[in-house]
């Protein structure tokens, strides 16, 4: 049985000669959750309620995480013909837990049938991170996290959700990070999510199709590579601020990363853009190559499906899709 562990927040691959923009097989590319973070509007009552150790006053402080979250996540499987996957989503305490299993540390959310393409699930109210579970004393899912967390919620509590989807004999689990925070400064604004405003091939645009669905409006052809690049997006990546561990307020600006991928041929970077850790900004281009060892022996005339997912690095993330007719 052919396994996948990832971090959806990274790109990932399924072995040492493959290529995390080539999919194949079947794979969770992203995850986007709606709204990215939910932040309470002032830290006192919050802190007040950790410090209480799960009582009233903590239930009392998490009110303000109560709101509905759309969980949604990119599925592929190009080669399976539309066979059904089978999927299970669980929430648990530990970001350690990439397959959310350990025992009594783990919360059921939903489970079923898909087809490949995007899965869409509300937490709803009822049954949010909040509400009692099978943890000691029926303490809810946030202050399990917290008493496992070092920082204990300092910088936002990070919920663990993990997808885990099957087909045939191959089987993936993708984790992915749900936020929530609370306001230590005025200007502490809650982060938005980030969205590609659009795509150009070899410098001109490549438009989204009139119907929103996977109409072909673009024609590629040729042994050569095709430069693809998101359309300006500086003046959407925002400033924000974050607390020192001497409670000053640090500010920072998103610099976004986006992961390229293709039913056919590869990108020559898989992701781009980001900033490295001394401080250099990646340029957020990357090329596909059409190719398969080296040369167009072996393609054919088809039709190309693109997948573009951009991430902020502060857990806001999305996609946009394109489909193009290749002749080699």
């Amino acid at each position: 049985m052919k396994r996948l562990i990832l971090i959806v927040a990274v790109a990932a691959c399924t072995g040492p000669q493959d290529d995390p923009s080539q999919v194949f097989d079947l794979r969770v590319i992203g995850a986007s959750f709606s709204p990215p973070e939910v932040m309470a509007p002032s830290c006192q009552g919050l802190i007040g309620g950790i410090a209480d150790g799960g009582s009233g006053g903590a239930l009392a402080a998490f009110i303000a995480f109560a709101v509905p979250i759309e969980l949604k996540w990119l599925v592929l499987d190009p080669n399976g013909g539309g066979r059904d996957i089978t999927y299970e989503l669980r929430a648990c305490a530990n970001p350690g837990d990439l397959e959310c299993d350990d025992e009594g540390d783990w919360l059921p959310l939903t489970q079923g049938t898909m087809k490949p393409g995007e899965l869409s699930y509300t937490v709803p109210l009822a049954t949010t991170f909040l509400s009692g579970s099978l943890f000691d004393g029926g303490q809810p899912l946030l202050l399990e996290v917290i008493n496992q967390d070092q920082f204990r919620g300092f910088g936002g509590i990070r919920v663990p959700v993990v997808l885990h989807v099957k087909a045939g004999d191959e089987e993936v689990f993708a984790q992915k990070l749900m936020v929530y925070n609370c306001r230590f400064f005025e200007d502490q604004l809650v982060n938005v999510q980030p969205v590609i405003p659009g795509v150009t091939v070899n410098g001109r645009e490549w438009p989204e199709s009139l119907d929103g669905g996977p109409t072909i409006n673009l024609s590629l052809s040729g042994e050569r590579e095709f430069e693809m690049a998101p359309i300006d997006f500086a003046p959407l990546e925002e400033e924000y601020v974050v607390p020192s561990f001497m409670l000053e307020p640090v500010r920072l600006k998103e610099s976004w990363k986006f992961s390229w991928h293709a039913s056919l041929g590869r990108f020559s970077s898989p992701t781009t853009g980001g900033t490295d850790f001394t401080g250099r900004v990646g340029e957020p281009e990357s090329s596909w190559l059409p190719r398969i060892d080296g040369g167009t022996a072996g393609l054919f005339v088809t039709d190309v499906d693109f997948w573009f997912v951009v991430r902020d690095g502060r857990g806001g993330a999305s996609w946009i899709t394109r489909k193009a007719h290749f002749a080699p």
